[in-house]
């Protein structure tokens, strides 16, 4: 008997739903109404990434774990061993 829901056919219904409710949060964010008029201030406030030295010691962690097992990723070659021997006979005529 075949299966009716396969999990192929799952997975792309949901990443399916994923990007629809992905796309009606950024329709929600769109403002577009223009019978009302409002003014709004707003204030940033700035902060410089130098002022926190971990994220470029955690990014170059990351990167080098990166770098090592890409790197290292490819090693696995087979080694192939060939022993021949050789077996000679003799006869004597």
């Amino acid at each position: 008997m075949k299966k009716y829901l396969n999990t192929t056919h799952l997975k792309n219904a949901l990443a399916l739903f994923a990007f629809t409710f992905m796309q009606a949060l950024a329709f929600a964010q769109d403002s577009t109404s223009s019978s009302s008029s409002t003014s709004t201030t707003t204030t940033t406030k700035e902060t410089s990434v130098m002022i926190e030295p971990w994220m470029y010691v955690v990014g170059g962690i990351v990167l080098l774990i990166l770098l090592i097992a890409l790197f290292r990723g490819g090693s696995n070659k087979e080694k192939v061993i060939v022993n021949r021997t050789s077996n000679t006979t003799t006869r004597e005529i």
